[in-house]
């Protein structure tokens, strides 16, 4: 659920539910519908602004005085040229206009002659591989299969020789462009054949939403720590594709090969763990793995793993943190974060096993380059907040386990978990949501 601030005379913050693209998958054939559901009484249609590929989306209340309900207006956006777009919802405040929720999309070109089989979109400056599909344009295969030429928007890409000719394969470097959509166009011995099928992004924008899947390394630290521990952090990752990709760069990530596992390096240690944004046209098939270890006892322990947390794992309502030990003997720690580098508020509630409340608290969140809510951001640094479960929440010393209710205030996509380390060995049990 998100939060929707509408005017009724005062402030009222209502839950809206996520944007739904219709289809979900749109081509330059299909028409496309923008479905809000927000809680009105009575309103009237939404508003809707056309800037450039940015839809903006006016949800107002009605003039009853009524209880509101759950209202849903489908928003025609209608057929549209191929590229990518975004649907800002927004209502009236106090303020003027507040953004309440996000989506964007890309619409394919229904009427390519060409098909990209590996990553559809690229930066500006350049360097990204692509293969092509490239249909009739080349009607032969082999070392005497003259080499076809390919342009993007007019200007001609680079091709790879050796794997045009000895694995029938095109594959090509994208030439520089400009931001937005490139017409590709292949000539090869066969004809000509063509399509919108690729796309150009500003490395210095935030990753669209439809290229990238923002996936969330909760742990990137590597140093001392408590009891003469000394910790590292092994981040893999398995990309299981015929195809290459590059991820959205902001560290200095490699390109990932296909079928290849590698070893992630996001730099220097990072408080609140740190964001990896892989394109879409491969998700979810790329893996990762994530390993926590205290190099001081090798023989002891070989680490605990952490998860590696997925888009579609990430929670917008509550969730709860379950048999979580109270012991003097162990290292109670609640970390939280915001995978859309938000600063925000949780509220965070614990309960003793019988169901007994003992305590709520509310905990900040901080990133260490915030973003603002509901639309595309640059940082790779979550929102994040550590605390000693003790020092939260005293309270909780005399009950042996306890269950902890985590609520985002705004609606942020969230995740959480406890770590229980033990003072002695170091060792380190993890407890994530359920």
């Amino acid at each position: 659920m998100r939060t929707l601030l509408v005017s009724l005379g005062f402030l009222l913050a209502l839950p809206l539910l996520a944007v739904e693209i219709q289809p979900a998958a749109p081509t330059t054939a299909t028409p496309v519908t923008a479905r809000f559901q927000y809680y009105a009484s009575c309103p009237p249609p939404p508003e809707v602004t056309r800037i450039g590929n940015t839809f903006h989306v006016l949800l107002k209340q009605g003039p009853c005085l009524s209880p509101p309900v759950l209202v849903t207006f489908d928003v025609a956006l209608g057929k549209l040229a191929p590229g990518d777009y975004e649907v800002i919802g927004e209502s009236p405040s106090s303020n003027g206009v507040e953004r309440g929720d996000y989506a964007a999309f890309f619409v394919r070109d229904a009427d390519a002659t060409i098909l990209v089989l590996g990553q559809s979109f690229g930066p500006t400056t350049g360097g990204t591989q692509v293969a092509l599909l490239p249909g009739s344009a080349v009607n032969c295969a082999g070392v005497n299969c003259p080499l076809p030429q390919v342009l993007f928007n007019g200007v001609a890409a680079k091709v790879d020789e050796d794997a045009f000719r000895t694995r029938g394969v095109l594959v090509v470097t994208a030439p520089p462009g400009a931001k937005g959509i490139a017409d590709v166009v292949v000539v090869g011995s066969g004809g000509t054949t063509s399509g919108r099928v690729f796309r150009y992004y500003d490395p210095n924008d935030g990753p669209l939403p439809s290229m990238f899947e923002r996936v969330l390394v909760p742990v990137w630290f590597s140093g001392p720590g408590a009891f003469g521990s000394n910790w590292t952090t092994d981040v893999t990752m398995l990309n299981p594709n015929s195809f290459g990709f590059e991820p959205y760069r902001r560290s200095p990530l490699p390109f990932v090969a296909a079928t290849s596992t590698i070893r992630l390096d996001f730099g220097a240690s990072r408080a609140g763990g740190v964001l990896f944004f892989p394109p879409r046209d491969f998700s979810p098939a790329p893996r990762f793995g994530s390993l926590v270890r205290d190099t001081s006892r090798n023989a002891d322990d070989w680490g605990t793993e952490v998860r590696v947390v997925r888009e579609s794992e990430l929670r917008t309502a509550q969730l709860s943190l379950l048999n979580i030990p109270v012991d003097a003997r162990f290292r109670a720690t609640l970390r939280i974060y915001d995978a859309d580098s938000v600063d925000s508020e949780i509220i965070v509630n614990a309960y003793a096993l019988d169901g007994t409340a003992l305590a709520s608290q509310a905990v900040q969140l901080h990133s260490a380059n915030p973003c603002a809510r509901f639309q595309p951001c640059a940082s790779d640094d979550p929102a994040y907040a550590q605390v000693d479960l003790l020092a939260l929440f005293p309270e909780a010393a005399a009950k042996g386990r306890v269950r902890l209710d985590l609520q985002p205030i705004n609606g942020g996509r969230t995740w959480a978990f406890v770590t229980i380390t033990n003072n002695a060995t170091q060792h380190v049990t993890v407890i994530t949501p359920q």
